[in-house]
């Protein structure tokens, strides 16, 4: 019943909610499937190492997947950043080199991010940013952080109704660095005008 409170006073079609349930379901599906089947990274295969421009390393895209390696990065960001920006519980000793990299994400877009790091603990984390230049430090305000910092793989989904700048860094516990392989996939979601009328 309060179930059903909430969507009638948030005024949504319970079509939508129940169709939202139902690819959050088949999302973790097609993860757990993607998981399973994929092949492990080898540990002393050689990646990108790129150079970094203020703190990039580089853009994300849509449908991207990209290798590299925390060797070479950046250490801007640290567990004081994380805690601060209210990224990460946990006080992991992230002060060793991270990526980051530049995210668009479109207005209506479902942003999923999967990192693979079979080979030393990575983390992965999304900060609300639009970049100018310059990145994020513990003194500035950001209005969003997703982050997960679970061992071998990690995933963030971002869903926006507007169009946002993510910076999307790969940063190691413990100081650890190490070789990455990030995924980006996109959906697009329901503008307004092109939901369903709820039944009467």
């Amino acid at each position: 019943m309060s179930l059903l409170l909430l969507v009638l006073a948030c005024d949504q079609n319970p079509i939508e909610v129940v169709s939202r349930a139902s690819r959050t379901v088949k999302m973790k599906a097609q993860h757990v499937a993607q998981e399973a089947s994929r092949e492990k990274m080898a540990c002393d295969a050689e990646v990108p190492q790129p150079a970094v421009t203020g703190c990039l390393s580089g853009e994300l895209r849509c449908g991207e997947v990209i290798e590299g390696t925390t060797v070479g990065g950046e250490s801007s960001w640290d567990d004081r950043f994380y805690a601060a920006k209210f990224c990460l519980p946990a006080l992991d000793d992230h002060g060793g080199p991270e990526r980051v990299y530049r995210l668009v994400v479109p207005a209506y877009t479902h942003v999923s991010l999967w990192l693979e790091s079979d080979c030393v603990d990575l983390d992965l984390i999304a900060a609300s940013w639009t970049y100018d230049g310059r990145c994020p430090t513990e003194s500035h305000s950001v209005p969003l952080c997703e982050a997960d910092n679970n061992v071998g793989g990690d995933r963030v989904e971002i869903y926006e109704f507007k169009e946002r700048e993510y910076l999307v860094a790969v940063d190691g516990k413990y100081r650890a660095t190490g070789p990455f392989r990030l995924h980006v996939s996109c959906e697009e979601l329901v503008r307004p005008e092109d939901r369903k009328p709820w039944p009467h």
